[in-house]
């Protein structure tokens, strides 16, 4: 008679994760440059810069990649090094605009819906970032 005394070794099930929603235009030439502060925030599926209390919804660059690192949401710089992680501080160039009027013109030029959990009022137009 043969007996196995054996332990299971079945994946254990983990929550795939939540896709990031990361606008991007293809704006050539120069932006303004106005500068946004902030930390980087993940929420709901959002990557967000929170300056002062108050949220904004970047549209970065077109070479600019979202990424994730030990689980974290993180932005990719141009040359795909880590940029900034969620939790830390960057600094935005480029323009902001506030209010439900902007939306449209955000959607017009991303070329798609932005999800509802990411329609925060407040949208920065990216020129460039960089840590803080």
């Amino acid at each position: 008679l043969l007996t196995c005394a054996c332990a299971s070794t079945a994946p254990s099930a983990t929550a795939a994760p939540t896709p990031i929603f990361f606008p991007r235009h293809d704006v050539s030439g120069a932006l303004p440059d106005a500068l946004l502060s902030g930390t980087l925030v993940h929420d709901d599926g959002c990557l967000l810069v929170e300056s002062d209390g108050l949220r904004w919804l970047p549209v970065w660059p077109a070479d600019f990649e979202p990424g994730v690192i030990n689980l974290r949401p993180v932005v990719l710089a141009p040359d795909r090094t880590l940029l900034v992680e969620t939790g830390e501080g960057l600094i935005l160039s480029g323009a902001g605009h506030e209010g439900a009027e902007q939306y449209a013109a955000v959607v017009d030029l991303i070329g798609q819906d932005v999800p509802e959990p990411c329609r925060v009022g407040r949208y920065w137009l990216v020129g460039s970032a960089e840590p803080d």
